[in-house]
């Protein structure tokens, strides 16, 4: 970061994503990948401009974009049908692969 240049930024509540953590007994970096979710964020900025502040949207209408999402969602539902076969094949796939306990063997 440089004065005058816009920056991309997440800043995360650190302090309620650790909670339980004893200080200097886990890696930090293990620990934001195992934890790090959407309730912890707290302040996203793009380009310079805040964009989430204490982890709401600001300076979009949420609701509105929730109803637009609706909209199209609806009219792409036939073409949504037409692959439903396919995730079925492929949700059927993962719960054998699980099942089996395949994701815990050594690779």
């Amino acid at each position: 970061m440089a004065p005058g240049r816009y920056a991309d930024l997440v800043l995360l509540d650190y302090e309620r994503m650790a909670i339980d953590v004893v200080d200097d007994m886990c890696d930090e970096t293990d620990l934001l990948l195992a934890r790090m979710r959407a309730e912890f964020v707290d302040t996203v900025i793009v380009a310079g401009q805040e964009v989430v502040r204490d982890g709401r949207a600001v300076g979009v209408d949420l609701e509105a974009l929730e109803r637009e999402a609706i909209v199209q969602t609806r009219a792409a539902g036939k073409a949504l049908a037409a692959v439903r076969p396919v995730l079925e094949r492929h949700r059927e796939i993962l719960r054998g692969y699980y099942s089996a306990g395949e994701h815990l063997r050594a690779s």
